[in-house]
């Protein structure tokens, strides 16, 4: 093992060079900003001259000087590891100084060795340090405490670091003789080494490797010992560990032995008084209530024991009770860390959580929420026990008890709505009787109980009892509330109600309208994105109906009177542009005035964010810009082209398209994710706006779909997107506005190079990239046919194959258009394939009409050609359900 220890390894330094960089590193412990410079610089300066690593290792291993200038010298050569090329006969005596050090009586030192070692590992590799492990593992039955404690920190970085390699040929499958070794140390009297042990073991058993599963019932046996141990970081990993095993199926089947014991660990660390502890154990239920048979087998046994606990740890706690608001505080301003507006995306629409932060009450709450849905189809046996419990807390005078017990009436409301409907004729009314109730906490879980049954309320035929009370009452709470809790539990309950009622909302659509542009004049600022969200979801339920003048006239003065008032860089953009987008999709050009004040809002916010980036590039500004405001504005502006379709020319200018242009370009993933999507949203809906420019575009789209397909391919993905949209959007006869040029002839060029790049990236067969590849071909095919045939013969297999696989029928039908169009002028080129051909094409089962006779009349034209045995033996290879669709769809 010694091996490296050779002439190098005598190697000693110049005293004067040597005193040079200790008394540099003696200035590190100066916490003063400018001493901190000064001594980067001088290290930036000592890093050119000779043995300069050679000088760092000699100051770390040998004990002349301070832990603090030890320790700082080797933090400092780690950096010029990971940064830099070193020699090997710098390496060597890196490697074997590191070792040497393991069992230095600093702690601080032997961390440092440990650190350097991995990172020389990660250089390396553990072919090129030849029995390290083996050292390392040997170093644990030393009788040296410190000897042991470097090593096993060291393996424990290594675990951490290298962790598949700990299975495989290059360390000799070291894992064989490591996890026993790990193992030994579950019942050692030092707890340092006990928690290195279940670290080491921890880190190993998310990819579950052989040796690990051989010793499972050892480890989890072990595991269940240290679930008891006095140390509570251990027992924190050791449900750590139980979860990731549950995460994993062969994991969980491993342990469904061990249910009982598993059980009972953790709803005692669910009870500790460590609060992070309790809070790791009670996610395991999240966990395991993916898996439904365990739950309503194993599991269903252990019920009476995991509900109490479980409705115990959704009560309230004192610490949370006191960091609460005041019960009137709706004139009270919201403090900046109460908000936190979220960036928009088209497809990100949840509303913000209650809490900003994740507890234990929360936790236990999902928990209950996710154990009751494997039942939803099982006896009433949860509800049979967690109705009693229930009923015990509501009897209590505690008002935190009922609080609790209405928050586990609203969890189970999705697990167990078919249990439960026979009693919601009376909890339905007591809930909404708790809407008066005198504690502001009391009246907002009511709020949010009753928005889980929202669904139930609204199919009610008694409307007066139940969606007409219900829908007043939580107006009433908008208008009259004095607490901003239980304002925004109404308006977040109104919105949940909308999203269920869909047109049902129209009767009570004036009302809840009408209350929500007041509350727009005197909602603090984190309830108005409550609201907003509310705003978003009765526009999409109330859908064209929100374009009548009585509705419009209600709610867009004041909410463009709050768009407005924001600035370009204000935050509250964020939400803001979230509702708009559902006013603007439901209410289509009716919106078009508000939408072009909106548009130069966000034009703005484009050209202010890309003038700070310029600056920033070009180092006039130390501080990068705050880039969400750019990917918000283009993610608005493609939800405005979808709602307005051909009439967004009335919206865009040349100014915009010379600034997009500008923006795709920025290659990140962020970036390119709205900007290109705006291109292809711009393509489908308004393609002769892009036809001046459409050669800059198609060319950085072509290089982005082939330089990132490797290193990123969400951007290769997203370029082929946008380029098949292209393709459609270009390739559709229509006659553009007045000015702009026509479409289908500018793309015509652009045609047969995209064609061949998706072809080029097809090939390499990355699966995230098939789709997008399988698309674009197709949507070509089906232009120009005769052009691409002989390309696509060489990517037939896999075309057809990524076609059969697509699951949103609308891209299936398009991929067959495509295909049927290359393959009917030259019919011969499928026979090679012809039972997978015939499969793609019998199994479609959509309502085009026009495909499924395109498709009839192939497969008749192909029964004509193909030798009769040919055409029965791909027949054969068909499955039933298949062969039934052929015989019945197309008599074949």
């Amino acid at each position: 093992f010694f091996s490296c220890l050779t002439m190098e390894n005598q190697w000693q330094p110049q005293p004067d060079r040597l005193t040079q960089i200790v008394d540099v590193l003696r200035n590190g412990s100066n916490p003063d900003p400018a001493v901190q410079q000064a001594l980067s610089a001088s290290l930036s300066k000592l890093r050119d001259k000779p043995d300069y690593n050679m000088y760092l290792c000699f100051i770390f291993a040998y004990k002349q000087e301070s832990f603090f200038v030890r320790t700082c010298a080797g933090i400092v050569l780690k950096n010029n590891l990971v940064q830099g090329f070193m020699t090997s006969r710098e390496l060597n005596y890196i490697k074997f100084h590191s070792v040497s050090v393991l069992g230095d009586p600093e702690c601080s030192v032997r961390r440092t060795a440990g650190s350097l070692i991995t990172t020389l590992l990660a250089i390396t590799g553990f072919y090129c340090w030849d029995g390290i492990l083996q050292f390392l593992c040997g170093l644990l039955d030393n009788e040296d405490k410190n000897v042991v404690d470097g090593a096993f920190h060291a393996l424990s970085l290594i675990c951490e670091d290298h962790f598949k390699k700990l299975d495989s040929a290059e360390t000799g499958h070291a894992l064989n003789f490591l996890l026993p070794k790990f193992l030994s140390f579950f019942q050692k009297e030092t707890v340092e080494f006990r928690k290195y042990a279940v670290s080491c073991i921890l880190m190993c058993i998310s990819s579950l490797p052989a040796p690990l599963v051989s010793h499972i019932d050892i480890i989890v046996q072990g595991l269940l010992f240290l679930g008891n141990d006095s140390c509570v970081q251990i027992r924190q990993k050791v449900i750590t560990a139980f979860i990731i095993l549950s995460e994993n199926p062969k994991g969980m089947s491993l342990i469904q032995g061990y249910i009982p014991q598993l059980v009972e660990l953790i709803l005692r660390c669910m009870q500790d008084s460590d609060e992070d502890l309790a809070l790791s154990a009670t996610e395991f239920w999240r966990v395991i209530s993916g898996y439904p048979e365990l739950c309503t087998g194993a599991l269903i046994n252990f019920l009476p024991m995991i509900l109490p606990v479980l409705l115990n740890k959704m009560t309230f706690s004192e610490n949370e009770l006191m960091s609460l608001q005041a019960e009137e505080d709706i004139n009270v301003p919201d403090r900046p860390q109460d908000v936190n507006p979220v960036l928009w995306s088209r497809d990100a629409d949840d509303d913000e959580n209650d809490f900003s932060d994740w507890n234990i009450r929360k936790c236990a709450s999902e928990a209950m929420d996710y154990l009751s849905r494997p039942f939803f189809f099982e006896s009433p046996a949860l509800l049979n026990i967690l109705f009693p419990l229930i009923e015990v807390h509501l009897g209590q005078e505690e008002w935190i008890r009922k609080e609790s017990s209405i928050l586990a009436l609203g969890c189970v409301a999705v697990g167990q709505l078919r249990h439960i409907q026979p009693f919601l004729p009376t909890i339905i009314p007591f809930l909404m009787d708790h809407l008066n109730h005198p504690r502001p906490l009391v009246r907002s879980i009511s709020c949010w109980t009753l928005s889980r049954y929202s669904s139930w309320i609204i199919k009610q035929d008694d409307k007066d009892k139940y969606s007409h009370r219900l829908i007043t009452e939580l107006l009433r709470r908008l208008s009259t509330e004095r607490n901003k809790e239980v304002q925004r539990a109404a308006c977040t309950a109104l919105a949940s109600i909308c999203e269920s009622a869909v047109h049902e909302i129209t009767p009570y659509a004036h009302a809840i309208l009408g209350e929500f542009a007041k509350a727009l004049g005197y909602f603090q600022k984190k309830n108005l994105y409550a609201l907003y969200y509310a705003i978003g979801a009765i526009s999409e339920a109330m859908g064209n109906q929100l374009q009548e003048e009585q509705y419009l006239s209600l709610l867009l003065p004041p909410i463009m009177q709050k768009w407005s008032a924001l600035l370009p860089d204000d935050p509250d953009v964020f939400p803001i542009l979230n509702c708009f987008h559902h006013i603007a999709t439901a209410t289509g050009t009716s919106f078009l005035p508000c939408g072009k004040h909106i548009f130069e809002g966000c034009f703005t916010m484009m050209q202010k964010t890309m003038t700070e980036l310029k600056s920033y590039e070009n180092r006039l500004t130390d501080e990068p810009p705050e880039t969400d405001f750019l990917i918000c504005a283009l993610n608005f502006v493609a939800g405005l082209v979808d709602a307005f379709k051909t009439e967004s020319h009335h919206l865009l200018q040349p100014n915009f398209l010379n600034l997009l242009l500008e923006v795709i370009k920025i290659i990140t993933p962020g970036f390119c994710d709205s900007s290109y999507a705006l291109i292809g949203t711009l393509a489908r809906n308004c393609p002769a706006f892009l036809a001046p420019k459409i050669d800059d575009i198609v060319t950085t789209l072509l290089k982005s779909c082939l330089q990132y397909r490797s290193q990123e391919p969400d951007i290769s993905s997203v370029s082929l997107w946008a380029l098949g949209e292209i393709v459609t959007g270009f390739g559709i006869p229509q006659n553009p506005p007045s000015g702009f040029p026509n479409s289908r002839e500018t793309i015509l060029p652009f045609l047969e190079p995209i064609f061949k790049r998706a072809v080029e990236i097809i090939k390499d067969e990355e699966e995230e990239l098939l789709e997008p590849c399988v698309l674009v071909i197709a949507r070509i095919a089906f232009l120009i046919p005769q052009h691409i045939g002989p390309y696509i013969e060489s990517v037939l297999e896999l075309f057809c194959s990524k076609i059969h696989e697509m699951l949103q029928i609308n891209e299936k039908e398009e991929a067959l258009k495509g295909l049927i169009a290359v393959v009917s002028l030259k019919p011969e080129m499928v026979l090679e394939k012809f039972p997978l051909f015939c499969n793609v094409l019998g199994s479609y089962d959509g309502n085009d009409v026009s495909l499924r006779n395109a498709i009839g009349n192939l497969l008749t034209q192909y029964k004509t050609i193909v030798p009769e045995n040919n055409w029965t033996m791909a027949i054969s290879q068909l499955s039933e359900t298949v062969q039934g669709r052929m015989k019945a769809d197309y008599h074949l």
